[in-house]
């Protein structure tokens, strides 16, 4: 860095006001800062102080000049690339934001869908064991049915078969009692299987309810 700076005003030397100028000595100066020096009484390097020929500031290191404004161009090339690359970086960044933002409401939908579901898996268990019940409790009473026709068969036939009235009495008061008890069986029976059954949804919990709605 020194190389391409004024060894006076440390100011960075250019091809037009700061232009290098090179001493006996070896050491630079700009032009602004050589002519001051010239200026005075004795001509010296303020570096090494060695002396110097007024004639002599006039010589131009055109080979730093030349790499002074190598340096230059690059410095504009990588002052552009950097802004280019920068502003490149910047945009894929907003892109990124924005499918970022994109998966975000991806994965939420998801998530409430995947919760819904869950909460149908489980009004649906509900209801499956709910039928399960239901299914067991009609098996039951089919079993109840056919015990309570076996029964009123049983009556039906000893009345055929009985010989004395007091036998015949017997088994039609029985068959009656029957009768009358089947008859209400019946009844339970229907009321229970052809009423609309209660939805599991009535049982639900708050929680479930709001999964579902959402």
């Amino acid at each position: 860095d020194s190389l391409i700076r004024c060894i006076v005003c440390v100011e960075e030397f250019n091809v037009s006001s700061h232009r290098p100028k090179v001493l006996p000595c070896g050491h630079h100066m700009c032009t602004p800062c050589l002519e001051n020096c010239i200026g005075r009484d004795v001509n010296q390097c303020s570096v090494c102080n060695k002396t110097f020929e007024a004639t002599f500031a006039e010589d131009i290191n055109t080979a730093l000049e030349n790499l002074i404004g190598y340096v230059s161009q690059l410095k504009v090339y990588y002052s552009q690339t950097k802004e280019s690359i920068l502003t490149e970086a910047q945009k894929e960044i907003n892109h990124l934001h924005s499918t970022t933002s994109t998966l975000e409401i991806f994965v939420y939908e998801k998530k409430n869908k995947v919760a819904r579901k869950e909460v149908e898996i489980k009004l649906l268990r509900k209801e499956i064991d709910e039928d399960n019940k239901s299914r067991d409790e009609a098996l039951n009473e089919i079993s109840e049915n056919k015990i309570m026709m076996d029964q009123i068969k049983e009556h039906i036939e000893k009345i055929n078969t009985a010989t004395d009235e007091n036998s015949i009495g017997v088994n039609i008061s029985k068959l009656e009692e029957k009768i009358k008890t089947l008859k209400e069986h019946v009844k339970c029976i229907e009321e229970k299987y052809t009423t609309e059954p209660a939805f599991v949804r009535q049982n639900m919990t708050e929680e479930d309810r709001d999964i579902l709605n959402m």
